[in-house]
């Protein structure tokens, strides 16, 4: 059962509101524009890489993919393992999170997650392999007015964000966000974000030019686990818009946690 108390829109044109989720029952720098044009198809745009930073001495590249590149370049099972392994190893430490708790059930999962037309990803690998060390996805934002327990597993339903954006208020997801655990704080997921902001931003801009399109708004949404990434996000100038709360046993964790739905408006 869900309580949502609406508030009025912030200023990234985000109508807020207020969810508490019952508890489920206990069981035993900037990277080079891509050349293609931005029109949702994520068929027109290919894979490009340029030279990363340097990590523990070794120097990596970083790639912008489609989703079709993503998988035709064999690196889903790499990018899956690597979510679940640092979802894992975030939370951990605080008890949120069992071993047993995955952010993602399958590859096909990932596969599905990244389907939705226009969809990118920003992967970091070390140069010459390809071991992902770090990956960041990106999707047009799709609205739900609910959640449907039905239709999605309880990962999917507790990271959904519900509600509407303004009608000139034009929103993309930061859907996946993932660093190697024993390589963070090397500067890889503000990179990351980076690359994301500046990807989504090119594509606004050249979209509105060529299609005259009445959006005069951008904004990119994210939701992620309030007690581990909040900090984080404030720091890159994210909004809170609203919370939903999670009791024990949702995904495995052994004493609840908040899942806070965030977004940042993009200067155009």
């Amino acid at each position: 059962m869900a309580i949502k108390d609406s508030s009025p829109a912030s200023a990234n044109g985000i109508v807020q509101g207020m969810e508490v989720i019952a508890p489920e029952p206990c069981l035993s720098a900037p990277f080079s524009p891509a050349s293609s044009k931005p029109d949702g198809d994520a068929s027109h745009i290919s894979a490009q890489s340029q030279p990363g930073p340097i990590v523990h001495n070794k120097p990596t590249t970083v790639t912008l993919y489609a989703s079709k590149d993503l998988k035709a370049a064999g690196l889903i099972p790499g990018v899956h393992d690597l979510i679940n392994h640092a979802f894992f190893a975030s939370q951990n430490p605080f008890g949120i999170m069992s071993a047993e708790s995955l952010r993602l059930q399958s590859h096909q999962q990932l596969v599905d997650d990244l389907s939705r037309p226009g969809t990118f990803s920003y992967v970091i690998t070390y140069t010459g392999t390809d071991l992902v060390i770090g990956v960041a996805s990106a999707k047009r934002h799709k609205e739900t007015v609910s959640r449907q327990p039905a239709s999605m597993d309880v990962a999917e339903s507790a990271f959904t964000r519900t509600g509407i954006l303004e009608p000139s208020t034009e929103g993309w997801e930061l859907s996946t966000m993932a660093v190697d655990p024993s390589l963070q704080r090397q500067g890889l997921a503000g990179l990351l974000v980076k690359l994301v902001e500046g990807e989504v931003k090119r594509r606004f801009v050249l979209e509105r030019a060529e299609k005259g399109t009445l959006r005069l708004q951008l904004v990119i949404l994210l939701s992620t686990v309030k007690e581990i990434n909040l900090a984080f996000y404030i720091r890159r100038l994210y909004h809170a818009d609203y919370e939903t709360y999670h009791g024990p046993c949702t995904m495995g964790n052994t004493a609840g946690f908040t899942i806070v739905h965030m977004s940042k408006r993009i200067e155009v």
